[in-house]
């Protein structure tokens, strides 16, 4: 599994400067069984608590959310760490995510998307 995280951006002014991801927080996630959306949301809730900042979970596949259940353990990890463990466990490294800013808003949208399998020719 390969995560593309940027570590500068052009500021305002026009300059780069350097940025450390939202999901590079370190959270606490309870452990106990959940449906993979409910787990999303508790990752986003234990962000935003930490950062002070608004994440919505925004899309993804819809019925992967509410149908799959994860049991996630007693973690104090970076949320990325967390994400993508229990990501990878549930669909064996095919979902990402994008976490997009909205200026205008000062707001965070996090999305899940199926990465497609590879065919070979």
């Amino acid at each position: 599994m390969v995560h593309v995280i940027p570590s500068a951006s052009v500021d305002a002014a026009g300059h780069v400067a350097s940025r450390r991801s939202l999901l590079a927080t370190r959270v606490e996630i309870s452990s106990g069984q959940r449906t993979l959306a409910a787990f999303l949301e508790d990752v986003i809730t234990a962000v935003e608590a930490v950062e002070g900042v608004k994440i919505d979970l925004i899309g993804g596949p819809a019925n992967l959310l509410a149908a799959t259940v994860v049991q996630p353990t007693l973690t104090n990890d970076m949320a990325l760490s967390t994400l993508s463990r229990e990501l990878h466990r549930v669909a064996d490294g095919r979902l990402s995510w994008r976490l997009r800013y909205a200026p205008d808003t000062r707001s965070y949208m996090l999305t899940l998307h199926v990465v497609p399998s590879r065919t070979r020719k």
